[in-house]
């Protein structure tokens, strides 16, 4: 396997850099596996998400236009019935999202929303639906409100769709990056959704040939910043009143194992799992991530275990 580090000189710096190259059209499979122990409350997950892919064309600089499609989200697998009618909700909100247009730097940020329009249409649509059963259920009345205000400025649906599954686990941190990275600082919430994290990232990156495909693997692993002391323990878990604060040691960690076609940039398979355990005994939790390409699965199986 030869390493970024052993490029040959006539080879550019570009070539460190993963992103779009060539247009391609491919179907991606999101498999996420949730276990989390949250006081008394165990939850255990899985969801699949496919969408369809198409970037439609690309510039030099690896800004491109693309198209994405949601083709199927569900909720697979749950050892509470309740969270049924959540991921209901969720997947009715987030109909708004189930066509993208749009154009995107290298780093896959939105540059401009090309079917805005649409986007807001449909949110027009879901809020009516919504606001009529508000009489019987008050907090839907919270939930539309804010909905409103995602979708009163382009900026803000820019951020939506940045924060799409499909966006944050596609680019992640290293799209639009040179590799290697040894300090990208990141400010994420935790897997509570709690408090604030400042996690500190690296990033290694690998090319080899795959059965005449000329691959680019990327290790990250991530963990936070700084020492999580007794200030961030309250906040980040207050919600557990029985629980003896100074007895909680938080440790958290973020690993990932991407694979892209270097030609074109298109991802291929990626393996990403978060985790979160402040006592293994009451408050813990993990997920995992697992996205595949289509057209890739037969072939990967062979290559790379997840």
């Amino acid at each position: 396997m030869e390493s970024f580090e052993n490029l040959h000189p006539w080879e550019t710096r570009d070539a460190r850099i993963i992103r779009f190259r060539k247009p391609f059209s491919e179907k991606y499979t999101l498999t996420v596996d949730t276990d989390i122990l949250a006081g008394n409350f165990p939850i255990q997950t899985k969801t699949q998400i496919r969408w369809a892919l198409r970037v439609i064309n690309v510039d030099n600089l690896g800004q491109a236009e693309i198209e994405l499609i949601t083709i199927e989200n569900r909720l697979v697998e749950t050892n509470n019935p309740n969270l049924q009618d959540i991921a209901a909700l969720s997947q009715a909100f987030g109909r708004m999202y189930s066509e993208i247009h749009v154009k995107l730097n290298s780093k896959g940020k939105v540059l401009e929303i090309l079917n805005l329009p649409a986007i807001l249409g449909k949110w027009e649509e879901t809020k009516a639906e919504m606001q009529k059963i508000e009489k019987d259920v008050p907090a839907m009345v919270d939930v539309v409100k804010l909905n409103d205000e995602i979708f009163a400025t382009p900026d803000k649906v820019k951020l939506a769709i940045e924060n799409n599954e499909f966006f944050t686990l596609y680019f992640h941190l290293i799209c639009g990056q040179e590799l290697p990275l040894d300090d990208l600082k990141r400010k994420n919430r935790n897997m509570f959704n709690s408090a604030d994290v400042d996690w500190r990232f690296d990033a290694r990156g690998a090319q080899s040939w795959v059965s005449d495909v000329h691959v680019t693997d990327v290790a990250i692993s991530g963990q936070p910043a700084e020492t999580l002391g007794l200030i961030w323990v309250n906040e980040a878990y207050s919600a557990f009143q029985m629980v003896d604060f100074t007895q909680l040691n938080p440790r958290l960690s973020e690993t990932g194992q991407y694979r892209f076609q270097t030609e074109t940039g298109k991802l291929l398979k990626a393996v990403l799992t978060k985790k979160e355990v402040a006592n293994p005994d009451y408050i813990r939790g993990e997920m995992t991530y697992k996205l595949k390409a289509d057209g890739e699965i037969k072939d990967e199986t062979q290559k790379i275990t997840a």
